[in-house]
């Protein structure tokens, strides 16, 4: 979709018989609105349902728990939020957190990082320290992250203040997923 104009047709072409759901949940209007359903439409069938996709055919048949997190803490004021016109955490912000690297970049996108912004880095790194040592990222003092199974899709928010909590946008997550189940069931054209 590159435009709000186009967004409506765009949306009945590609999802035929779930157009109503889809706009009901990433709904149409101002500009602004349009924009952020799009936006937010994006985010699910790019990043959202495949990672929803991906943890809940490894929780049936992998060897191993599932542990998913959700990186949502805000980001500070640079040319990078300027730009996306929003300091909602984006693709790939959390990877400074996980490396420690929040220091390194601040003179490149002119950002300044909080001390819940350090403090949480060094939690991810703790969380994925453990992980790697045992396949498990929980420890000591660290909030509890609660294995994925299908029928309980948790996530471990990691924000200023980490906490569990259910898939986020799980309802427009399984829309998502209605809309690939029929995408497999029918030939293609």
């Amino acid at each position: 979709m590159k435009k709000p104009g186009d967004y409506i047709e765009e949306t009945r072409t590609r999802f035929a018989t779930l157009t109503d759901k889809v706009l009901s949940l990433y709904p149409a209007g101002a500009d602004d609105i349009t924009k952020r359903s799009m936006a937010d439409l994006y985010r699910d069938l790019t990043f959202g349902w495949p990672t929803y996709a991906w943890a809940t055919l490894q929780s049936k048949t992998g060897r191993s728990p599932m542990f998913v997190y959700y990186f949502d803490q805000n980001q500070p004021a640079s040319v990078l939020t300027s730009f996306l016109k929003s300091n909602r955490a984006f693709h790939g912000s959390d990877c400074l957190y996980a490396f420690g690297h929040l220091e390194m970049y601040e003179p490149i996108i002119s950002a300044r990082y909080t001390l819940e912004d350090k403090k949480l880095s060094e939690i991810i790194i703790e969380y994925w320290t453990n992980f790697v040592k045992s396949g498990n990222p929980n420890g000591k003092k660290l909030p509890e992250w609660p294995v994925f199974h299908e029928g309980k899709p948790s996530v471990m928010y990691l924000k200023s203040y980490p906490e569990a909590g259910t898939y986020p946008n799980i309802d427009k997550i399984k829309l998502i997923d209605e809309y690939f189940k029929l995408k497999r069931e029918s030939p293609s054209k």
